[in-house]
């Protein structure tokens, strides 16, 4: 619980700071304009005492903290395309920002990427995975990996290499998340 309590906030806790009704996150994510909860944590309370036992049920959701900025933005927008084209816009952003990376929007398969990251995001995977889960975060975590395989796929790296590697790696741990501890390896 305390991770979870640490890194993330409740459902009810993203409601209430952003004064966004349940029911209206809701129907936000029913449209595919907020991510789902990145963690679900399906609690059963048994309790005993003076009067006798008692039992509930509950599932409380989590969310990434950055998703209480993603959630004022889909409330101002309320569209689709327009939710969507300002995603874009960010993980193309942080993409053209990144030292020594050449891939520009006119990339092949750069589309298709997006799209990809997309459907993860919606899905609260990056939540998980990233300290915010927002497009920034998602974009230099992509970017830092495939960097990061390209150079190991090298064998022997140069000194220029090896510089290059080191960003990377240092960019990836600026942008992931520690995970719960039942995650780690």
């Amino acid at each position: 619980f305390s991770y979870l309590n640490a890194n993330f906030i409740t459902l009810e806790e993203l409601s209430s700071v952003t004064n966004i009704d349940l029911n209206e996150i809701r129907q936000y994510q029913t449209e595919r304009l907020m991510p789902l909860a990145s963690y679900n944590l399906d609690v059963e309370l048994k309790c005993n005492s003076f009067f006798g036992e008692h039992s509930e049920k509950g599932v409380t959701e989590y969310y990434a903290k950055g998703y209480v900025s993603w959630l004022s933005i889909v409330h101002s927008l309320r569209n689709k395309e327009c939710v969507l084209d300002e995603f874009t816009r960010r993980y193309l952003k942080t993409i053209s920002t990144l030292k020594d990376v050449t891939c520009e929007s006119g990339c092949s398969g750069l589309s298709e990427i997006i799209t990809e990251k997309w459907e993860h995001f919606l899905q609260g995977t990056y939540g998980v995975c990233t300290k915010t889960g927002l497009p920034e975060d998602i974009a230099s975590k992509g970017i830092a990996v495939s960097q990061i395989e390209e150079l190991l796929g090298h064998g022997e790296l140069n000194s220029s290499e090896i510089k290059r590697l080191e960003y990377f790696v240092n960019l990836l741990d600026s942008v992931s998340s520690p995970f719960a501890p039942h995650e780690r390896l």
